[in-house]
Protein backbone atom coordinates (compact mmCIF):
# COMPACT_ATOMS: atom_id res chain seq x y z
CA UNK A 1 0.00 0.00 0.00
CA UNK A 2 2.86 2.37 0.84
CA UNK A 3 4.48 1.67 -2.52
CA UNK A 4 1.15 2.30 -4.27
CA UNK A 5 0.55 5.58 -2.44
CA UNK A 6 4.13 6.75 -2.96
CA UNK A 7 3.84 6.09 -6.70
CA UNK A 8 0.40 7.72 -6.91
CA UNK A 9 1.79 10.81 -5.18
CA UNK A 10 4.49 11.01 -7.86
CA UNK A 11 1.83 10.89 -10.59
CA UNK A 12 -0.02 13.68 -8.78
CA UNK A 13 3.14 15.80 -8.57
CA UNK A 14 3.82 15.22 -12.28
CA UNK A 15 0.24 16.21 -13.21
CA UNK A 16 0.46 19.42 -11.17
CA UNK A 17 3.81 20.33 -12.72
CA UNK A 18 2.41 19.68 -16.22
CA UNK A 19 -0.53 22.03 -15.62
CA UNK A 20 0.74 24.54 -13.06
CA UNK A 21 4.48 24.75 -13.61
CA UNK A 22 6.34 26.14 -10.61
CA UNK A 23 3.57 25.36 -8.09
CA UNK A 24 4.72 24.21 -4.66
CA UNK A 25 3.06 21.06 -3.32
CA UNK A 26 2.91 20.18 0.36
CA UNK A 27 1.71 16.73 1.37
CA UNK A 28 0.40 17.40 4.86
CA UNK A 29 -1.14 14.33 6.54
CA UNK A 30 -3.60 11.47 6.33
CA UNK A 31 -7.25 12.36 6.85
CA UNK A 32 -9.69 9.50 7.36
CA UNK A 33 -7.97 7.09 4.93
CA UNK A 34 -7.14 9.79 2.40
CA UNK A 35 -4.06 11.95 1.91
CA UNK A 36 -4.51 15.70 2.42
CA UNK A 37 -2.23 18.28 0.87
CA UNK A 38 -2.10 21.79 -0.55
CA UNK A 39 -0.94 23.42 -3.78
CA UNK A 40 0.65 26.85 -3.45
CA UNK A 41 0.46 28.76 -6.71
CA UNK A 42 0.38 32.35 -7.94
CA UNK A 43 -3.39 32.22 -7.49
CA UNK A 44 -5.76 30.21 -5.31
CA UNK A 45 -6.34 26.67 -6.55
CA UNK A 46 -10.05 26.03 -7.15
CA UNK A 47 -12.21 22.94 -7.55
CA UNK A 48 -12.05 23.14 -11.35
CA UNK A 49 -8.23 23.03 -11.13
CA UNK A 50 -8.37 19.84 -9.08
CA UNK A 51 -10.62 18.30 -11.75
CA UNK A 52 -8.03 19.19 -14.41
CA UNK A 53 -5.25 17.63 -12.32
CA UNK A 54 -7.31 14.47 -11.86
CA UNK A 55 -7.86 14.26 -15.62
CA UNK A 56 -4.12 14.73 -16.26
CA UNK A 57 -3.30 12.01 -13.70
CA UNK A 58 -5.58 9.60 -15.53
CA UNK A 59 -3.83 10.42 -18.82
CA UNK A 60 -0.43 9.65 -17.26
CA UNK A 61 -1.77 6.35 -15.90
CA UNK A 62 -3.45 5.41 -19.19
CA UNK A 63 -0.20 6.05 -21.08
CA UNK A 64 1.64 3.84 -18.55
CA UNK A 65 4.53 6.27 -18.14
CA UNK A 66 7.51 4.44 -16.58
CA UNK A 67 9.15 5.28 -13.26
CA UNK A 68 12.90 5.08 -13.69
CA UNK A 69 15.21 4.74 -10.69
CA UNK A 70 18.44 6.69 -11.23
CA UNK A 71 21.55 6.95 -9.07
CA UNK A 72 23.11 10.44 -9.26
CA UNK A 73 25.87 12.25 -7.42
CA UNK A 74 24.64 14.18 -4.41
CA UNK A 75 25.84 17.44 -6.01
CA UNK A 76 23.76 16.72 -9.12
CA UNK A 77 20.67 15.95 -7.00
CA UNK A 78 21.12 19.29 -5.22
CA UNK A 79 21.25 21.13 -8.56
CA UNK A 80 18.07 19.35 -9.73
CA UNK A 81 16.10 20.38 -6.64
CA UNK A 82 17.53 23.91 -6.76
CA UNK A 83 16.11 24.22 -10.27
CA UNK A 84 12.73 22.95 -9.02
CA UNK A 85 12.81 25.28 -6.01
CA UNK A 86 12.18 22.31 -3.66
CA UNK A 87 13.59 23.82 -0.45
CA UNK A 88 12.38 20.95 1.74
CA UNK A 89 14.29 18.40 -0.38
CA UNK A 90 17.41 20.58 -0.33
CA UNK A 91 17.29 20.79 3.47
CA UNK A 92 16.90 17.03 3.68
CA UNK A 93 19.80 16.33 1.31
CA UNK A 94 22.13 18.33 3.56
CA UNK A 95 21.84 15.59 6.17
CA UNK A 96 22.32 12.60 3.86
CA UNK A 97 25.99 11.66 4.11
CA UNK A 98 26.18 9.59 0.93
CA UNK A 99 28.06 10.35 -2.29
CA UNK A 100 25.17 9.13 -4.45
CA UNK A 101 21.40 9.62 -4.15
CA UNK A 102 18.66 7.44 -5.65
CA UNK A 103 16.09 9.55 -7.52
CA UNK A 104 13.03 8.54 -9.50
CA UNK A 105 12.20 10.01 -12.89
CA UNK A 106 8.86 10.18 -14.67
CA UNK A 107 9.27 11.87 -18.03
CA UNK A 108 11.18 15.12 -17.45
CA UNK A 109 10.43 15.19 -13.71
CA UNK A 110 12.82 13.99 -11.00
CA UNK A 111 11.93 13.48 -7.32
CA UNK A 112 13.28 11.85 -4.18
CA UNK A 113 11.20 9.28 -2.30
CA UNK A 114 11.87 7.20 0.81
CA UNK A 115 11.08 3.79 -0.63
CA UNK A 116 10.38 1.71 -3.76
CA UNK A 117 7.94 2.62 -6.53
CA UNK A 118 5.83 0.56 -8.91
CA UNK A 119 7.50 0.03 -12.35
CA UNK A 120 5.12 2.33 -14.19
CA UNK A 121 2.02 4.49 -13.79
CA UNK A 122 -0.23 1.88 -15.41
CA UNK A 123 -0.23 -0.12 -12.16
CA UNK A 124 -2.19 2.66 -10.41
CA UNK A 125 -5.68 1.78 -11.60
CA UNK A 126 -7.58 2.97 -8.52
CA UNK A 127 -7.52 6.55 -7.23
CA UNK A 128 -9.63 9.64 -6.80
CA UNK A 129 -8.81 13.30 -6.30
CA UNK A 130 -11.16 15.71 -4.57
CA UNK A 131 -11.13 19.40 -3.72
CA UNK A 132 -10.98 19.96 0.05
CA UNK A 133 -10.67 23.68 0.64
CA UNK A 134 -7.98 25.00 0.75
CA UNK A 135 -6.28 21.86 -0.53
CA UNK A 136 -7.01 18.44 -1.98
CA UNK A 137 -7.67 14.84 -0.95
CA UNK A 138 -5.94 11.97 -2.71
CA UNK A 139 -7.91 8.74 -2.23
CA UNK A 140 -6.29 5.34 -2.68
CA UNK A 141 -7.20 1.66 -2.00
CA UNK A 142 -6.68 0.26 1.49
CA UNK A 143 -5.08 -3.02 2.55
CA UNK A 144 -8.43 -4.25 3.86
CA UNK A 145 -10.05 -3.82 0.43
CA UNK A 146 -7.49 -3.32 -2.36
CA UNK A 147 -9.96 -3.64 -5.24
CA UNK A 148 -12.12 -0.58 -4.57
CA UNK A 149 -11.98 2.85 -2.99
CA UNK A 150 -13.59 3.59 0.35
CA UNK A 151 -16.01 6.50 0.29
CA UNK A 152 -14.47 9.49 2.06
CA UNK A 153 -16.24 10.65 5.20
CA UNK A 154 -15.34 14.16 6.31
CA UNK A 155 -14.09 14.71 9.86
CA UNK A 156 -14.09 18.51 10.29
CA UNK A 157 -12.95 18.52 13.95
CA UNK A 158 -9.93 16.36 13.18
CA UNK A 159 -9.18 18.46 10.08
CA UNK A 160 -9.23 21.57 12.29
CA UNK A 161 -6.70 20.01 14.68
CA UNK A 162 -4.39 19.11 11.79
CA UNK A 163 -4.72 22.64 10.39
CA UNK A 164 -3.74 24.13 13.74
CA UNK A 165 -0.74 21.78 13.91
CA UNK A 166 0.30 22.91 10.43
CA UNK A 167 0.08 26.57 11.48
CA UNK A 168 2.12 25.87 14.63
CA UNK A 169 4.82 24.16 12.56
CA UNK A 170 5.07 27.27 10.39
CA UNK A 171 5.35 29.52 13.46
CA UNK A 172 8.07 27.26 14.88
CA UNK A 173 9.74 27.08 11.44
CA UNK A 174 9.83 23.26 11.50
CA UNK A 175 7.44 22.41 8.68
CA UNK A 176 9.66 19.51 7.52
CA UNK A 177 12.35 17.16 8.86
CA UNK A 178 15.19 19.14 7.29
CA UNK A 179 14.04 22.32 9.05
CA UNK A 180 13.97 20.49 12.39
CA UNK A 181 17.50 19.19 11.73
CA UNK A 182 18.59 22.80 11.13
CA UNK A 183 17.22 23.78 14.54
CA UNK A 184 19.16 20.97 16.22
CA UNK A 185 22.38 21.82 14.37
CA UNK A 186 22.07 25.53 15.20
CA UNK A 187 21.41 24.73 18.88
CA UNK A 188 17.98 26.39 18.77
CA UNK A 189 16.04 23.61 20.48
CA UNK A 190 15.59 25.48 23.78
CA UNK A 191 14.04 28.41 21.90
CA UNK A 192 11.85 26.00 19.94
CA UNK A 193 10.61 24.34 23.15
CA UNK A 194 9.85 27.70 24.79
CA UNK A 195 7.80 28.92 21.81
CA UNK A 196 5.92 25.59 21.66
CA UNK A 197 5.15 25.83 25.39
CA UNK A 198 3.94 29.40 24.86
CA UNK A 199 1.51 28.25 22.18
CA UNK A 200 0.15 25.56 24.51
CA UNK A 201 -0.22 28.01 27.41
CA UNK A 202 -2.14 30.38 25.13
CA UNK A 203 -4.55 27.55 24.34
CA UNK A 204 -5.14 26.39 27.94
CA UNK A 205 -7.59 29.18 28.97
CA UNK A 206 -9.80 28.39 25.96
CA UNK A 207 -9.86 24.70 26.96
CA UNK A 208 -10.67 25.58 30.57
CA UNK A 209 -13.65 27.68 29.44
CA UNK A 210 -14.94 24.79 27.30
CA UNK A 211 -14.59 22.31 30.18
CA UNK A 212 -16.45 24.66 32.54
CA UNK A 213 -19.32 24.94 30.06
CA UNK A 214 -19.78 21.15 30.02
CA UNK A 215 -19.26 20.81 33.79
CA UNK A 216 -15.74 19.36 33.87
CA UNK A 217 -13.31 20.82 36.43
Amino acid sequence: MKTYLRSLTFVFIKAVEDLFSGAEITIEHSLNKALYGEIHYERKIEEKDIELIKKRMQEIIDSDEPFEKIKVKKEEAIKIFQNYGMKDKLRLLKYINLPYINLYRCGYLYDYFYGPMVPSAGYLKLFDLKFHDPGFLLLYPQESNPTELIKFRDVPKLAKVFKETEEWAKILDVADVGALNDKVLNKEMNELILVAEGLHEKKLPKLQIKFMKIGIR
